[in-house]
């Protein structure tokens, strides 16, 4: 679809989803406090900031970016799409972020950082973001109810441990344990899904990228924990381990398990010489028992749909999976050669998907 014919459509999109959501801010303002409790009307005023500032910053931004860069890394991603079988499909993809990849499901767009078309690298997190659309999809299934209960077993052991109580006022504690607990039902959750789905459809290039995310900011690879504030996403070590553990309880090839682990080890081994390893609230924040249950859940999921892995063939053409594993085979085993090879195939990848 040409930039500007692909613009006109999801302006006019916006124009729908915008509306909506300036109906429901109009809603909102005629309710009476007298009929509708305080904390419910605080709850429906939070989500509807939370959505419009989505709009704000990933419609609307992507509609005012939007150009022959997006259209490219658009018909990358639903090519993959297609050849993940994952049933789901984006809207459009905009690059218009500094860093890092963020995606909105309804509609689905999916942001990436600038210049990215310009890279074979990142492709795999393009799974990532696809694996988020999967999980709101189809959330209850992720998070069961065997899972539910065993982290709400696991605060509840937390809240009776007197030596972690005694570390930190008991009313921080307490808020910590809550917290914890509604991290590992939401975000946590939702980001260790995506990153195993990004691993079951490209197996060690998911680890490689993860790297290459993580040599972006700042080595603290086991928070946040504990004692450190809760933030939207779990620790980067837990985000690997994670996920080669899924791969051992999906019965993927063990050569694919150790290209991952021993990649991971080499950054490990960096990150904790400038940052320091010392961790210990991980292993209570971060339970192994609540990483088998996920990655199981994961793993029904991933079988359930169809969605196809990363060791089997595809007679795509072309073939995207395979693209992204050659580029960081290639990268590790000439890097002085890397640069020249990418331009060619780039050049071929988009005249493949018949874009300019």
């Amino acid at each position: 679809m040409p930039p500007q014919a692909a613009t006109t459509y999801q302006a006019a999109q916006a124009k729908t989803i915008l509306a909506d959501l300036g109906s429901k801010v109009s809603g909102l303002l005629g309710v009476s406090p007298k009929r509708v409790p305080t904390a419910t009307l605080a709850r429906s005023f939070a989500d509807l900031r939370d959505s419009v500032e989505e709009a704000e910053m990933i419609l609307v931004a992507g509609l005012q970016r939007f150009g022959p860069t997006d259209v490219r890394l658009t018909a990358l991603c639903r090519a993959l799409c297609e050849q993940m079988a994952a049933g789901v499909f984006p809207n459009f993809v905009v690059s218009a972020l500094s860093d890092g990849y963020q995606t909105l499901s309804d509609p689905a767009i999916i942001q990436v950082p600038a210049a990215e078309d310009c890279s074979l690298l990142g492709i795999p997190d393009l799974a990532h973001e696809l694996g988020h659309w999967l999980f709101a999809k189809y959330r209850e299934d992720f998070v069961d109810a065997r899972f539910t209960q065993a982290v709400t077993a696991h605060v509840l052991s937390l809240r009776k441990r007197r030596s972690l109580r005694g570390a930190m006022p008991l009313e921080d504690y307490n808020r910590q344990c809550g917290e914890l607990r509604v991290s590992w039902l939401e975000g946590w959750s939702n980001e260790l899904a995506a990153d195993m789905i990004e691993a079951w459809v490209f197996g060690a290039p998911f680890a490689y990228q993860h790297v290459r995310l993580c040599l972006r900011r700042e080595p603290e690879l086991y928070a946040p924990n504990l004692e450190t504030p809760i933030t939207s996403h779990p620790a980067d070590h837990l985000r690997l381990t994670a996920s080669t553990t899924f791969l051992k309880r999906a019965k993927c090839l063990p050569t694919e398990i150790t290209l991952m682990t021993t990649y991971w080890k080499r950054y490990r081994t960096h990150a904790d010489a400038v940052a320091g390893s010392s961790a210990p609230y991980y292993d209570m924040t971060y339970p192994s028992r609540l990483v088998r249950i996920l990655a199981d859940n994961v793993r029904v999921v991933c079988q359930t749909l169809g969605i196809v892995r990363f060791d089997q063939p595809t007679a795509a053409t072309p073939d995207i999976r395979g693209l992204a594993r050659d580029a960081w085979d290639r990268l590790q085993a000439n890097p002085s050669s890397y640069a020249a090879w990418e331009r060619t195939r780039r050049a071929n990848l988009w005249q493949k998907l018949g874009v300019p």
